[in-house]
């Protein structure tokens, strides 16, 4: 990795329901993850719908169930989202993250996530899906959030491993 590169690893996972997306998050915070590794995309009025604590099973503690709400402390909205189906993420680390690999050079060997890949997690939210990525500190965190995304969610899972450059990152900012 060259000097300056930021190491990005990230578990991407669709859901079609709050409480197993809710159950991953939970699951992984009690596993050392802090809530600002995930970001949830969704749409707008998804979002209004599932929001904590009315999203949230009745089963769940109080304690989880503020834990759960710090995730949605923030909601931005998703850049080039269009109109139709406004598109809103939790904001935080990891959204920024995600928007320096969005503006990386689409060229380099080191872009991330393809655009391929972004148009189709975008279509499925646009389609009702709850996106949960979850950025990992760790080749070990990294399975760990893969094994959960895997267990919960009955869509493919997407992982990334990929360093993004100072200069990448900002080179479409400029």
């Amino acid at each position: 990795m060259s000097q300056g590169a930021e190491q990005i690893r990230l578990a991407i996972g669709v859901f079609d329901s709050p409480s197993s997306l809710w159950r991953t998050v939970l699951a992984l915070m009690d596993d050392g993850l802090m809530p600002e590794q995930f970001c949830l995309l969704t749409t707008a009025p998804t979002a209004a719908e599932i929001s904590p604590p009315a999203g949230i099973d009745k089963d769940i503690s109080d304690a989880d169930r503020y834990r759960v709400s710090r995730l949605y402390e923030q909601v931005e909205t998703w850049p080039e989202s269009g109109n139709s189906r406004r598109i809103v993420a939790t904001s935080g680390p990891l959204l920024n993250s995600l928007l320096k690999v969005q503006m990386a050079d689409a060229a380099s060997k080191n872009a991330g996530v393809s655009g391929e890949h972004m148009s189709e997690m975008l279509k499925q939210v646009r389609h009702g899906g709850l996106l949960l990525v979850i950025r990992s500190l760790s080749p070990a965190q990294q399975r760990l959030s893969t094994r959960a995304l895997l267990d919960q969610s009955p869509h493919s899972v997407k992982t990334y491993d990929f360093a993004v450059s100072a200069d990448q990152a900002q080179k479409r900012q400029g």
